[in-house]
């Protein structure tokens, strides 16, 4: 029986940053998670987004590009109550346009 390779899986979203000066703790409780969950920040953009066809509807937010060894890991990290618990702190301060998890090739 052959062992079929782990597809990476990436998450983006974009959000907006009412008070970004008032992050810091969730930056730095969602750190060890993300490192846990074996998380790769990709990207990061704005002003750097450069949108080339289209329309971007979302001026003044962040798109964020992060690679996860595996959909399963993604979801797993996503769905955990450390990291719900985690995302609590940034009510109010965040405006989250979207976030979507793809599995990659």
């Amino acid at each position: 029986m052959t062992d079929v390779p782990t597809k990476p899986a990436y998450l983006i979203s974009t959000l907006r940053s009412l008070h970004p000066e008032r992050l810091g703790p969730f930056r730095q409780a969602v750190r060890p998670l993300t490192t846990k969950a074996g998380a790769e920040p990709l990207a990061v953009g704005n002003p750097s987004l450069h949108v080339l066809e289209g329309e971007w509807d979302h001026d003044g937010s962040v798109l964020v590009i992060e690679r996860y060894p595996s959909m399963e890991g993604l979801l797993a990290f996503w769905n955990s109550s450390e990291f719900q618990a985690t995302k609590k702190l940034t009510v109010g301060f965040v405006d989250v346009n979207f976030v979507v998890a793809i599995e990659g090739r």
